[in-house]
């Protein structure tokens, strides 16, 4: 046989598996739409049936297959939506044509409604905006699980179809995209879904080594540009101040985290984010009055925005520690809340664990309080856990904040707390029926889901256990919560929730139109 004739053989056996993989995949999904349409029991029953006869290759390609069907019916969701909100502002003759229309969730409507239905003036909106945090939270925690390749290819095609969407869109235009998509959608297996490629240490340290030498080479055609401006140029007399209490603060934060002391006073560095900022709301303020607006709103504006938003220390720092045995704690914890005298000497005996928290509140007290989030009390159960690290923060002089929004909820009516703790102890029971108490459930939950693969998976900044011999009760929220979503099944979510809402309502057919009163009002519940 040929070496012409093999490649023929061999591209005829790969088309032949293909389409028997693709003619499983048509009489599975018409199975699927028969069911959900109908629900008949025997449709079910042939579904499992189909599904129980493949092999693991086959079962594996039609689960991915499935899979990219959901995504490209999530993006066409989307896409829909945004074309419905463009239309609706268009009806309003917000906008002048279609393309101008916003794509987003409309904050413009947010806005009527507080003050159309709330009474909010336009005054207090601005200085409600003004105070407002917005928090970036870096973790190692895998919270996308999608790789960038597809989350950019999923862009692509979001793009195509909005582009469908408009009126003026040519036949040719049409073909385009068209077969733009064709080529996105049509083969998936072209980028895998999961990554096996790893970054290596070795690429980091080469990137850092580039990154390093190309501002080296760059420094001299950078000095050469600063010889062409005069030093006395008010702009660069203010900026070249920023730079060098820059300098200076790195510097002496480098000194402090190799030796513990520096010898760059603390006078020369930048310690407060407002320090940092005056300079440079200055020289905007002045460009603005001078005529040079557009200037001002360009790159020194984005400065302003991101020395606004990451401040000196570029995150907060979220502080977690174990949590400590209640009614005692807690009476003993609110006398010293309410007394004012020490609550112990510097010379106090420190066991290990002791000095580690009271060196961690100790370390929150000396530090700006823009540098911390909040303080995560790890596996807290009761109010007293709460009470002893108010009760450390305040001997260590570090203060707590409470920010409300401009629509603070209702305190919840008694009979709604009295309603909730009784779903939450048959919900409660009902959920630990199922996953401590049935026995098959830990099998169950090892074939379902892909839990041990994923514990094994290079990923994640801890364990996915606590206790690397323990069962489920040792999994961690993320690894369990995971294993879940990645069948798409999301069981934690749903398990008690049919229990809890049967037992009220038949407790009192009335407790219908208390939930909906909760429903509508608390927004706890």
């Amino acid at each position: 046989m040929s070496e012409d004739d093999k490649l023929i053989e061999y591209d005829a056996l790969l088309l032949d598996l293909f389409l028997d993989i693709l003619h499983d995949l048509h009489e599975l999904y018409e199975l699927s739409a028969k069911y959900e349409g109908k629900h008949e029991p025997k449709k079910l029953e042939e579904l499992g049936k189909v599904l129980t006869s493949l092999d693991p290759g086959d079962s594996i390609v039609i689960s991915k297959a499935f899979s990219h069907m959901l995504n490209l019916a999530n993006l066409a969701e989307e896409v829909q939506i945004a074309y419905r909100r463009r239309i609706k502002k268009l009806k309003k003759g917000d906008f002048v044509d279609e393309s101008s229309a916003a794509t987003e969730s409309d904050i413009e409507e947010t806005f009527k409604r507080l003050v159309s239905d709330l009474g909010k003036s336009p005054e207090e909106i601005f200085d409600a905006l003004k105070n407002q945090t917005v928090d970036l939270v870096l973790t190692a925690h895998p919270t996308q699980s999608v790789r960038r390749s597809l989350l950019q290819k999923h862009g692509r095609i979001r793009d195509c179809l909005a582009q469908l969407y408009t009126k003026d869109i040519t036949p040719d235009d049409k073909q385009e995209l068209d077969e733009s998509l064709q080529r996105e959608v049509s083969n998936p297996r072209v980028t895998p879904e999961l990554s096996m490629w790893r970054c290596t240490d070795e690429f980091r340290v080469a990137a850092d080594v580039i990154h390093r030498n190309s501002r080296k080479d760059a420094a001299k055609h950078y000095i050469e540009f600063w010889k062409t401006i005069p030093p006395t140029e008010p702009y660069r007399v203010v900026l070249g101040d920023v730079r060098d209490t820059l300098y200076h603060t790195r510097e002496r934060t480098r000194q402090l985290l190799s030796n513990g002391i520096s010898d760059i006073p603390e006078e020369a560095t930048f310690t407060d984010v407002e320090q940092f900022l005056e300079p440079l709301e200055l020289c905007y303020r002045s460009l603005c009055s001078s005529g040079d607006r557009p200037i001002a709103d360009g790159t020194l504006l984005d400065f302003l925005r991101q020395v606004s938003t990451f401040g000196l220390s570029l995150v907060r720092l979220d502080i977690r520690q174990e949590d400590w045995s209640e009614e005692r704690r807690q009476e003993w914890l609110l006398a010293e809340l309410r007394g004012k005298r020490p609550l112990f000497g510097l010379d106090l005996p420190k066991t290990e664990e002791i000095a580690d928290v009271l060196d961690t509140f100790k370390v929150i007290s000396e530090l700006p309080s823009d540098c911390f989030g909040a303080y995560i009390i790890s596996m807290a159960t009761s109010p007293s856990d709460v009470l002893v690290v108010e009760l450390l923060q305040r001997e260590c002089h570090t203060a707590a904040t409470l920010e409300h929004g401009m629509n603070p909820p209702v305190s919840p009516k008694p009979e709604w707390r009295a309603l909730l703790d009784g779903m939450v102890v048959v919900a409660t029971e009902e959920y630990r029926s199922v996953v401590f108490q049935e026995p098959r459930f830990v099998e169950y939950f090892r074939l379902a889901t892909p839990e041990l693969e994923y514990g094994r998976m290079n990923i994640g900044s801890r364990p996915s256990k606590r206790k690397p011999s323990g069962g489920i009760e040792s999994l961690r929220a993320i690894s369990w919560i995971f294993a879940w979503t990645l069948t798409r099944f999301h069981l934690p979510v749903w398990l008690d929730f049919g229990a809890a809402f049967k037992y009220a309502i038949k407790k009192d057919v009335r407790n219908l139109h208390m939930l909906q009163d909760m429903y509508k009002h608390w927004p706890f519940f």
